[in-house]
């Protein structure tokens, strides 16, 4: 593919780039700042001083504990985290400071040190960008952020914390404070809150505000807390004020993005599909009507011959289907429909005003669901139908589901691809395919564990849902590979806006024991032309993907 080299999120990779130069021209300050501070310990006289300087120290302790690890220095912040137990509990004992103790601080304070020296921040990671050749259709559906509020007074890590988060689709407003938050969530309620326990105004500060968020808001926003702590009472605390989660820092934010897209998405439920086949016009509308005024969408077909094209266009949840009509009866159509592997599972509920039992045998033989008499009682019909889309949908999402992203699998995808093909050859509709695989995913697996490698696959599965608009079908393919399907996009916008999620994906840092690791994939994306088939189509993606995976990876082709 030719074209121009781009970088088309270039400004948050500068901004990033910023972060880590920033945290660590300034963490030789925050180390000497803790060591003045423990100095004053070890000097206090009184009992008022020394609680004082043991206060502040602990306090300088924890943010260097959360922010180092955050920023890729875990031996660091592993130290300040045990500096800072060291502290608490000579707090807890309300007992002089021992020699014992004092030579454990001055221990713990030159081990900073050391570890300032030895460890350095990981470069971030280069990415190079294939350039779409047309602005993405889809970019305004990508590019929408849901609120949040984080309450943290540290911020090198806010900023790197609201830059990982809006990967996954967050936009965020950051308070260093308590002061102004609950006016502010009053005025522009975001989706959710996350708040830090510790913050200047106390070692439960955030805890204590949401709390009184809690309190001062008939509906608020659910609420996160995050903390160097990991103690029982901390966590007992949040769990009263109201939190949802408690994440210990360094935050994992792919698991946080998780609990933050359980608790704030409305995801609206597909509507029921309902197929009607009954050659009484007035009938079908009546039983259209019924449905419809219980938000069941409804397509009918008079003709019963005429069948199998609607079936496979509109791909129903159900068939209500009547017994009785002129070329071929209900049963007859059941029979040659279930002939297709397709349909197989689709649940059949037969009306007909036959009294004869053995018709009603058949009727059932032939693989129907349900035998309603007519005139069927409304409240009948939507039970029966309703009942039967459900557990019809949670069969299939059983057999069609991956269990580990929740995404669809292999087949479903091929499925819905097919679908799509005709769909976009008979209105003339642009589609693209596109082919994601992780690279180098064995190295992951090979140098962390396999849980490692499951917890990137679950991360790009949760990118992809955010980031893609709510018509666009993703699937897991298979082990790292994943498949996404564009209806109505041409395959130059598919592939900027696939640029733009690789990018952001590329930035992502996965919290594997204490430390982070970052990934990325590379893409392969073909537009459908006349006469493509599920395997042509696929095969020019997966061409172009192979391509991507030979030159240099961690890039878009467009085949």
């Amino acid at each position: 593919m030719t074209g121009t080299e781009t970088d088309p999120d270039n400004n948050l990779k500068k901004k990033l780039q910023a972060l880590s130069l920033k945290f660590a021209a300034t963490a030789g300050d925050r180390v000497a700042e803790i060591e003045t501070a423990a100095r004053r310990i070890i000097e206090a006289q009184e009992d008022g001083e020394i609680s004082k300087a043991l206060d502040e120290t602990a306090f300088l302790a924890h943010r260097l504990a959360g922010s180092a690890a955050s920023f890729g220095l875990p031996s660091l912040g592993g130290t300040a985290a045990a500096l800072e137990k060291l502290l608490n509990s000579i707090k807890s004992s309300a007992a002089a400071i021992s020699n014992e103790q004092s030579r454990l601080i001055k221990t713990i304070i030159g081990d900073l040190g050391k570890n300032l020296n030895k460890e350095k921040p990981p470069p971030p990671a280069s990415a190079t960008s294939t350039a779409a050749t047309a602005k993405a259709e889809t970019e305004a559906e990508t590019e929408k952020q849901r609120l949040v509020f984080i309450i943290e007074d540290d911020k090198d890590l806010t900023g790197d914390l609201a830059a990982q988060l809006g990967h996954f689709g967050y936009g965020a407003r950051v308070f260093t404070s308590t002061e102004g938050v609950i006016e502010a969530l009053i005025k522009t309620p975001p989706a959710a809150v996350i708040a830090n326990v510790a913050l200047p105004e106390g070692d439960l500060a955030g805890i204590e505000l949401l709390a009184r968020i809690r309190d001062a808001i008939p509906l608020p926003p659910p609420a996160f807390a995050i903390s160097s702590r990991d103690d029982l009472p901390a966590r007992l605390a949040a769990v009263r004020a109201g939190a949802r989660g408690y994440y210990s820092k360094p935050v994992d934010v792919a698991r946080l993005s998780e609990a933050l897209d359980t608790e704030t998405e409305e995801e609206e439920a597909e509507p029921y599909r309902v197929l009607i086949v009954d050659d009484d016009e007035s009938m079908a509308e009546l039983y259209a009507v019924f449905l419809q005024s219980s938000g069941i969408a409804t397509k009918t077909v008079n003709r019963p011959l005429d069948v199998m094209g609607p079936l496979a266009e509109y791909r129903p949840d159900l068939l209500l289907m009547d017994i009785n009509m002129p070329d071929c009866s209900g049963i007859e159509l059941a029979s040659v429909i279930r002939q297709k592997e397709d349909y197989v599972r689709i649940p059949i509920v037969f009306l007909t005003s036959e009294t004869d039992q053995d018709c009603r045998i058949l009727a059932m033989r032939t693989g129907a669901d349900d035998f309603l008499q007519k005139p069927v009682p409304p409240e009948l019909l939507l039970s029966s139908v309703q009942s039967r889309i459900e557990r019809s949908r949670f069969f299939d999402a059983m057999i069609t589901r991956d269990s580990m992203t929740g995404l669809i699998n292999h087949s479903k995808i091929k499925e819905i691809l097919g679908v799509e093909i005709s769909r976009a050859s008979r209105q003339g509709a642009p589609l693209s395919f596109a082919m994601l695989d992780l690279d180098k995913f064995k190295s992951i697996n090979d140098a962390y564990g396999h849980w490692a490698g499951d917890l990137v696959i679950k991360a790009l599965a949760l990118v992809l849902r955010q980031r893609l608009r709510k018509p666009d079908v993703v699937g897991r393919y298979g082990g790292e590979e994943f498949a996404v399907i564009l209806p109505d996009t041409e395959p130059g916008s598919a592939a900027a806006v696939l640029d733009e999620i690789r990018e952001g994906f590329s930035r992502i840092r996965h919290m594997v024991e204490g430390s982070s690791i970052q990934a990325t994939f590379s893409c392969g994306v073909a537009g459908a032309e006349p006469g493509d088939s599920v395997e042509a189509l696929t095969i020019k993606a997966d061409e172009a993907l192979y391509k991507a995976k030979q030159t240099d990876r961690n890039r878009v082709v467009l085949a």
